[in-house]
């Protein structure tokens, strides 16, 4: 399993109001090896602890801040968020392009 503990130290104090604060982390960060199917079972059963979560946009922003390598923050898994990542750098670079072009 990927380390969770890795990122105990810079988890800020909302963590404490988080849905997810009991929760196995091996829930959240799923084993070495681990089948996709077994993936996609975990990351479901993560994101219902995360649906209701009342710190989810702050758990969000911690997220995006920081870019874990590891995990499912805000119910969003790690490739999810590389990807989302990617889609927003590229429209900003088209976005920079256009307007150089103008």
């Amino acid at each position: 399993m990927t380390a969770p503990l890795r990122f105990a130290a810079a988890i800020p104090g909302w963590h404490n109001a988080a849905a997810c604060r009991h929760a196995d982390p091996g829930l959240f960060f799923g084993p070495d090896g681990e089948s996709d199917d077994g993936r996609s079972r975990r990351e479901r059963r993560a994101g219902h602890i995360c649906a209701g979560c009342p710190v989810r946009a702050a758990c969000a922003q911690w997220a995006d801040e920081h870019q874990p390598r590891a995990g499912i923050w805000a119910g969003v898994s790690h490739d999810r968020w590389t990807a989302e990542h990617r889609r927003e750098n590229d429209r900003a670079r088209k976005a920079r392009q256009r307007e150089v072009a103008a």
